[in-house]
């Protein structure tokens, strides 16, 4: 965050900021103009916990790792059908429950889950002719 170098009269521009003094955040105010209510907001990933965020994609890319791994060996094992349900019946209710949980290391185990769900079924359809 940067420091203000201008009073603030109900107009914000980037002029008004110095960006070679850098102060801490301590508090923010979020624009719910568009939504009222997100993730980020819930759990108040900014300031000091916004290197949290960086865990959503790393769970993801772990996910797909996964999942690419698992989803060959489900196909050749299940068949291609068996395969693919197996991959919806994990992702359908890791993404509806990942909606509705507001705790952060809950969404963070959905969403590898949901990408590792989502891999399986990638990596086998990519692979059908």
């Amino acid at each position: 965050m940067y420091k203000r170098t201008s009073n603030f009269l109900g107009t914000c521009s980037k002029y008004d900021f110095d960006t070679n003094d850098v102060v801490e955040c301590d508090s923010f105010v979020y624009d719910t103009s568009q939504m009222s209510r997100t993730l980020i907001t819930d759990l108040d990933l900014v300031c000091d916990q916004a290197s949290l965020k960086r865990h959503f994609t790393t769970a993801l890319l772990i996910g797909l790792f996964f999942g690419s791994l698992i989803g060959g060996r489900l196909g050749d094992r299940f068949g291609r059908k068996k395969g693919a349900a197996i991959a919806v019946s994990i992702i359908i209710p890791s993404v509806v429950i990942g909606g509705l949980i507001p705790n952060y290391y809950v969404y963070l185990l959905l969403r590898l889950e949901m990408c590792d769900g989502g891999s399986t079924s990638t990596s086998r359809w990519s692979m059908v002719r």
